[in-house]
């Protein structure tokens, strides 16, 4: 039991359970070690914690202090702030010079710092730095981020600023503000290399590709893309043979990937069942797991599908049924109800959500496998009510 827990990870997949993601790898690596700044795009749980995770650990970068801010529920400026000088407060922390020499570190932090008050805290493993604004948020995190920078350069110390979830300071008054605080830190690092992520990669797009925007032409950016087949069949063999001994067979592989669609995430929620099974698992018992998990799925997707527009759950239940790379062909939109002249708005509304995409042989369908296999499945069965999912 424990082994498929340990090999399929729902949550993030490092060492023997990161899969391929090579390339990805190497570029990272080259961005992190020459401090160029790097924005990485994805679907929703595609891997792009676990690509920045495996990533750090592989490196072989000496004095090498990891940040990494989770920025889902900051809400304000404000709250910004509070996270970034926290994180900035226990990075310097690890600069052992600093540590060891205390009737220096606040002299040195004082310096470095300039509009924050640094607060030395005496604990069991030796001292906190916790930092104090005494400015506006923009103006204290320009100053917290640069004043770490200068302190690690200065003790030949790297640093590693992940910041997940970027895209909530979108939502933020005076966000463009703080967007360009942050670059003004970016652009004059030198010891600092910054990493962002997030799960609306329309929001990103917009504070990263306006050339009207702060950020724009900050960083280089990795998209990642799902892992091929040949790459799964070669890590799913492998593991077959630790697990049982035994190959799987390549019919049930291939159930694995046309259930799941090559999607990371829903490759390790299928294999993490399959795995419990005593002998190596056939391609009907793959897809029977799948519609079982698409089942325990259907609350989820309901809500998420009623969250759309009458012509918007129109549209994807249409793409879900027949993926098409002609979406707006007149004998491919004879099967909706609204006007023709509304679908380019309604395609571009449901890409930007997510809910659907245009693949690499330029087909657009369903992003999430779940929601694609579920309304197929209701079509079927002949329950399917066409405005709104039941």
């Amino acid at each position: 039991m424990r082994q498929q827990l340990d090999i399929f990870p729902l949550d993030i997949a490092t060492g023997s359970a990161f899969c391929n993601r090579t390339e990805e790898i190497e570029r990272l690596s080259i961005n992190i070690k020459g401090v160029t700044h790097t924005l990485i795009t994805a679907p929703r749980r595609m891997g792009k914690t676990s690509l920045v995770v495996e990533t750090l650990n592989r490196l072989a970068i000496p004095r090498l202090i990891p940040v990494h801010l989770d920025l889902m529920l900051t809400s304000s400026p404000t709250s910004v702030q509070q996270y970034i000088l926290k994180a900035v407060g226990e990075a310097i922390s690890e600069i052992k010079p600093i540590a060891s020499k205390l009737n220096l570190a606040g002299q040195q932090l004082k310096k470095a710092l300039l509009s924050l008050r640094p607060q030395i805290e005496i604990t069991d493993d030796g001292f906190k730095i916790k930092l104090e604004a005494t400015r506006t948020p923009v103006e204290s995190i320009s100053d917290a981020l640069t004043g770490l920078d200068q302190l690690a350069d200065k003790h030949g110390y790297r640093v590693v600023f992940y910041m997940d979830e970027f895209q909530q300071l979108a939502d933020m008054a005076d966000n463009e503000t703080l967007e360009a605080a942050i670059r003004h830190a970016a652009q004059h690092a030198r010891a600092t290399a910054y990493i962002f992520t997030g799960s609306n990669r329309h929001m990103l797009s917009l504070m990263f590709d306006d050339s009207a925007r702060p950020l724009y032409h900050l960083c280089d950016k990795i998209v990642i893309a799902r892992i091929n087949t040949k790459e799964y069949a070669a890590y799913l063999k492998d593991q077959a043979k630790k697990c049982w001994k035994k190959p799987i067979t390549d019919t049930a592989i291939s159930a694995i990937m046309e259930c799941t669609q090559q999607h990371p995430y829903y490759v390790n929620v299928l294999c993490r069942h399959l795995w419990r099974e005593k002998a190596p698992p056939g391609a009907k018992k793959a897809k029977e797991a799948w519609l079982h998990y698409v089942q325990y799925e259907r609350g989820r997707v309901i809500s998420d599908i009623n969250k759309l527009s009458n012509n918007q759950r129109e549209l994807l239940i249409l793409i879900a049924s027949e993926p098409t790379d002609t979406p707006y062909a007149e004998h491919y939109l004879s099967r909706v109800n609204f006007a023709r002249g509304s679908v380019r708005n309604i395609l571009k509304a449901l890409i930007e959500q997510d809910f659907i995409l245009c693949d690499q042989d330029g087909f657009y369908r369903v992003q999430d496998p779940v929601i694609e296999t579920y309304i197929r499945h209701k079509q079927q069965d002949s329950t399917l009510i066409r405005i709104r999912i039941e």
